[in-house]
């Protein structure tokens, strides 16, 4: 018979992994009072995992302990499995993240670290459950507290936020030893620390990790980033705890920056400057989906030109809600799409718009008037210097003057709607679009139109008193599609 106790460690645990012990299971198992703690973590994690047919409940009960239907619970209950940082006296001077695995639901708790059985009924009582926890590894202090309640308590926490900190019975939690060098080491590794000092109680967390919805504000600008502190300060105010800002709540738990909302452009003299906007935009969105779970609300400041807006909404999609937000004398108003649909649904008539069709070529030039820059003559100019016998599809508002306010949603619908039943009766083989129109109405247009098809977008530069091709729309599909890096 092999004396499994006395394999060294690396050679047990690759032939634990190879499944070399699987026919004489029970006699490692019963081994397991003499095994290292590493050892004993991932021979409890093989277990659960490859469940073998020839282990014995009971085998398993006498190596831990316990009763037959804790060793069960133990073998089939879910778990999490967590990480700890520990340093000089709880480990070594370096420092190691290790991880530990916890199982709720024993009758009693169950670990294989005796050194901190005190400190895991004082969290017994704050939880008021049993759990089983195994440790990859054996060490002293209290800082391990805070990950493994975290662990038993919320359901979803980030696979880079890590904790360290004591908690009492009540749950509030405390300073520990080493803070820098555990900041040090999880920032080495490229994990994010959660420390007391940013948070005084567990429910804190876990109503920030558990939140199931979120505004999220996103502004873009060409001008100095200053400006963003007024854009927040006309949307709703976002409340989660009384203790920590929603701000910092966002950067603490979901490494999400205050600044990190807001993208500055700088002046969008070419068209690289403008791809590179839409891809800024579209990377920030996609990372804050990634990185926050359940419903995302996003609040939309463009300070930039109706071009980039309507860019920003073809790469944004029609899959979120939004709330896009006009800018007029120096306040932000609340234009809110909570659900595509109410802009992108076929209309059958048009009050809000009106629409004259020069039907010519099979390129389409598209020219939104809803501003008070007349375009038409030097877009016609333009576009026939480098387009075959161009055709165009001129949309104004049904009224003169400015569009107003509460028109902005219905503008854009029927707009988007008129292009939908022109582009069914015709075979454009490519859009172009021109623009004099709040930006707010230019993103929900690209919201509508999408980037399926082949065109461009064009922007008016002042300096030059002429238009510039800024982006083909082939490369907001590539934006989308993963295939363009800065």
């Amino acid at each position: 018979m092999f004396r499994y106790e006395e394999f060294e460690e690396e050679d047990f645990l690759l032939l634990l992994q190879q499944g070399l012990f699987d026919e004489d299971i029970n006699t490692v198992v019963s081994k397991y009072p003499f095994y290292s703690t590493k050892i004993q973590f991932e021979l409890i994690k093989y277990l659960r995992k490859r469940k073998p047919l020839h282990l014995s409940l009971k085998t398993l009960s006498k190596a831990l302990s316990v009763s037959q239907k804790d060793a069960r619970i133990v073998l089939q209950t879910e778990g999490k499995e967590f990480k700890i940082p520990l340093t000089s006296d709880e480990i070594s001077e370096e420092g190691q993240l290790i991880r530990a695995l916890v199982i709720p639901g024993t009758s009693k708790i169950i670990t294989n670290n005796e050194f901190v059985k005190r400190a895991l009924v004082e969290i017994k009582k704050f939880l008021k459950i049993n759990f089983a926890v195994f440790f990859e590894k054996s060490f002293t202090g209290k800082s391990f507290m805070l990950p493994l309640a975290t662990a038993l308590y919320i359901k979803n926490i980030p696979e880079d936020l890590v904790f360290t900190g004591k908690i009492n019975s009540s749950g509030e939690i405390f300073e520990v030893d080493n803070i820098d060098k555990k900041l040090s080491l999880c920032q080495r590794l490229g994990y994010r620390l959660c420390v007391p000092s940013q948070v005084g109680h567990i429910n804190t967390i876990k109503v920030f990790l558990e939140k199931k919805k979120w505004s999220i504000p996103l502004y873009i600008t060409c001008e100095d980033k200053k400006e963003l502190q007024n854009f927040f300060k006309d949307i709703p105010e976002e409340k989660t705890s009384e203790e920590i800002s929603y701000f910092d709540g966002l950067d603490i738990f979901y490494g999400i920056k205050k600044e990190d909302l807001c993208l500055s452009t700088g002046q969008l003299k070419t068209s690289e400057d403008f791809i590179k906007a839409c891809y800024n935009f579209y990377q920030t969105k996609e990372f804050i989906k990634i990185r926050l779970s359940g419903e995302k609300v996003f609040h939309i400041g463009i300070r930039g030109p109706a071009s980039l807006a309507f860019a920003l909404g073809i790469v944004f999609g029609s899959q979120d809600p939004f709330i896009i937000y006009h800018y007029p004398k120096g306040k932000y108003y609340p234009i809110k799409v909570l659900n595509s649909r109410e802009i992108k649904e076929r209309l059958d008539s048009y009050t809000a718009v009106k629409y004259n069709l020069e039907k010519r070529g099979d390129d389409l030039c598209i020219l939104f008037r809803f501003a008070h820059h007349e375009m038409l003559a030097d877009v016609k100019k333009y576009a026939e210097s480098f387009l075959n016998n161009p055709s165009f599809l001129i949309l104004s508002h049904s009224s003169s003057g400015n569009v107003p306010l509460e028109e902005f949603k219905k503008v854009s619908q029927e707009a988007g709607s008129i292009i939908q039943d022109i582009r069914s009766k015709y075979s454009f083989k490519s859009f172009h679009f021109f623009f004099s129109s709040p930006v707010a109405i230019a993103f929900m247009l690209g919201v509508i139109f999408g980037h399926y098809s082949e065109g461009a977008i064009y922007n008016y530069q002042k300096a030059e008193s002429n238009y510039l091709k800024v982006i083909n729309l082939s490369d907001l599909r590539k934006i989308r599609e993963g295939d363009v890096r800065f």
